[in-house]
């Protein structure tokens, strides 16, 4: 390939993911509820695709053909640990039941139905594929294991775009089954494809005890790619603990954690387990552990770290799977094939999802998940996602039928992520209407109604351990001496494994490190406040306060304090200074209302506006 072909490549590709992260703010800014920026990234990479096709580019085309190895290995696992890492995980478990029945059961119910549905289909219908490259048609059926090769992949969803759009503040049991079960439909159906592609090989025959064997696969491939990703991440947090020098410099801690976490990936995909399942829970237990052991601008760098590179690899999928589209073009097509798997796929993710949580009702299993949650989480998984077009290249070349397959399983996830994409928020819309069918992030408002994009209105990116509201974990029944499973855990956990694995552990010091910043950040806005009313900060309640009443911090302070000051914060609580700034903060409330929005317009400033650190504010 020409330097030229290459260059031209990464020039479409980045202007493409420029692309998603803006159209994606035009969206969520103008709350417009037909289109999403994948669905766009994918329509602009084919119109560029189609272009590259018909001027006769075709080194750039072939350059433009998807890779599963640069995919599996470069895409999905940023992806996939952004996940992990940064999981709100006490939602996740607060509903890991239900999620369970989503990603687990419901997953292999699907690949169940698909299965036997695609089998009726060439039973009772004939197929014919057209042949791109010579432009004839051909009468075709596939065979058991290509039905349960190409339902395998197909069983896999992709639910970004339903993400993206629930507020978790308003609606956060609907978020965390929406998350939950696309990290987990994800794992379970690359273990589903794995586990038959065992048996696929030339030769093997479809008996009575195949599917027995599928299902003792699957349990094998499950359970040691978990055991993987546990022992990587446990390594992690015993190494982050005693090896104080690796948490030194915040640069070095995220490398460090994000290898930690590829690392478990390659050892899984090496011993031809689930990677995705390793690498999502080293992601969990990392955080859950090692976080703790990091420094305190790490804490909080890693997280915008690793959802920054998650982010940009998931812009880079869509507007790949665009641009990647006519280089198919000369493989096999089956529209029959097409049409018919996009009515199995809707009638299985309905049946699968609602179908199962009203049976599993009959027999007083409480879901608390109502009719309306039900449609929406069914109609959002629909969307077939890159991890199936991404498996379907994984079938060996010998399969008889592997084009028609390939270009099927292209086509169903552009349709699906194209349509059901875009049309998402219009169906959230109809179901919760539209106070609820809002962008998570809602727009700060003056007091003269105006909306405050002049105004600070910056997202604060932070780790969901710091959002967990702490409080002691015995329960009504550990109290009564009643000790349930999870209670025990939760204990073992509290008591063994945290002073185990994290530095210096203490039950809520955390909490206490980001009551300490809170305090910090209330004098900067009082000093704000000072500066803005009097135009100098002689004279302020801060600096008296600051030289008066506290020693000196170091000006080399990050984020959340740091634990090393701690001893400061722990004096002034004892001296109840924390509680006289909290009582004078009370008896100013007037006069930050009258400076909220306080304006110097005069001939230097040019109008310009100085906003308090509304962002600041943690209640």
């Amino acid at each position: 390939m020409s330097e030229h072909s290459l260059s031209s490549g990464a020039i479409l590709i980045v202007l493409l993911i420029m692309f998603y992260m803006f159209i994606g703010s035009v969206i969520e800014r103008y709350k417009i509820i037909i289109g999403h920026e994948a669905a766009l990234a994918i329509l602009l990479g084919m119109l560029v695709s189609f272009l590259a096709f018909k001027l006769g580019h075709v080194e750039l085309t072939e350059f433009l053909t998807f890779n599963e190895n640069f995919f599996f290995y470069f895409c999905l696992p940023p992806l996939v640990f952004a996940s992990g890492y940064n999981m709100q995980r006490k939602n996740f478990f607060d509903n890991f039941n239900n999620i369970l029945i989503f990603g687990l059961v419901n997953t292999v119910i699907q690949f169940t139905l698909f299965s036997v549905f695609t089998w009726l289909m060439f039973k009772y219908q004939t197929f014919y594929k057209y042949h791109g490259e010579t432009g004839t048609y051909e009468q075709f059926e596939l065979s058991i294991f290509e039905i349960l090769l190409m339902c395998s992949l197909l069983c896999s969803s992709d639910v970004v775009a339903a993400v993206s759009l629930i507020n978790s503040e308003k609606q956060p049991k609907l978020f965390s089954l929406v998350f939950g079960e696309g990290v987990t439909n994800d794992a379970i159906s690359i273990i589903l494809f794995n586990a038959v592609v065992q048996f696929t090989a030339p030769g093997n025959s479809f008996t009575a005890t195949t599917p027995l064997k599928i299902f003792y696969s699957f349990l094998i491939l499950g359970f040691f790619s978990l055991f993987i990703g546990i022992f990587v991440a446990l390594l992690g947090a015993f190494v982050t603990k005693h090896c104080r020098f690796l948490t030194v410099k915040p640069v070095i801690e995220c490398n460090f954690i994000f290898c930690f976490g590829y690392l478990a990936y390659t050892i899984s995909e090496r011993c031809e387990m689930s990677g995705i399942i390793s690498l999502l829970a080293c992601g969990i237990l990392l955080a859950k552990y090692c976080w703790y052991n990091l420094s305190p601008q790490s804490k909080q760098t890693t997280s915008l770290a690793f959802s920054m590179i998650g982010y940009a690899a998931e812009a880079f999928v869509f507007g790949y799977l665009g641009l990647t589209f006519f280089s198919y073009v000369t493989y096999e097509w089956s529209w029959q094939l097409f049409i018919g798997e996009v009515i199995v796929v809707l009638i299985g993710r309905f049946s699968g999802t609602i179908g199962l949580i009203k049976f599993l009702e009959l027999f007083g299993y409480k879901s608390g998940i109502g009719i309306r949650e039900l449609t929406f989480i069914s109609y959002a998984g629909m969307i077939r996602g890159a991890v199936a077009f991404g498996l379907v290249l994984r079938i060996d070349k010998d399969v008889p039928n592997r084009s028609v397959i390939v270009t099927t399983s292209l086509g169903l996830v552009v349709f699906t992520t194209v349509f059901m994409g875009s049309t998402v928020a219009l169906i959230q819309r109809c179901l919760f209407g539209k106070e609820i069918a809002s962008e998570p992030h809602q727009e700060e408002h003056n007091n003269d109604g105006k909306s405050g994009h002049e105004n600070s209105h910056h997202e604060i990116v932070e780790h969901p351990n710091l959002q967990e509201s702490k409080v002691p974990y015995e329960t009504q029944n550990q109290k009564s001496g009643q000790l349930s499973f999870t209670d025990k855990i939760r204990r073992f956990d509290q008591e063994k494994m945290k002073p185990f694995l994290i530095y210096k552990y203490a039950h809520l010091e955390h909490k206490r490190q980001k009551e300490y910043n809170q305090m910090l950040m209330n004098q900067g806005e009082e000093l704000e406040r000072h500066y803005v009313k009097h135009g100098s900060l002689r004279g302020s309640i801060g600096v008296k306060s600051q030289t008066s009443q506290r020693p000196k911090l170091s000006s080399k302070m990050r984020y959340f304090g740091s634990s090393d000051n701690l001893y400061q914060f722990d004096g002034l609580q004892k001296s109840g200074t924390i509680k006289q700034a909290y009582s004078k903060r009370a008896s100013i409330i007037q006069e930050e209302q009258e400076l909220k929005n306080y304006n110097l317009d005069d001939e230097t400033s040019k109008g310009a506006k100085y906003s308090l650190l509304k962002g600041n504010e943690a209640k």
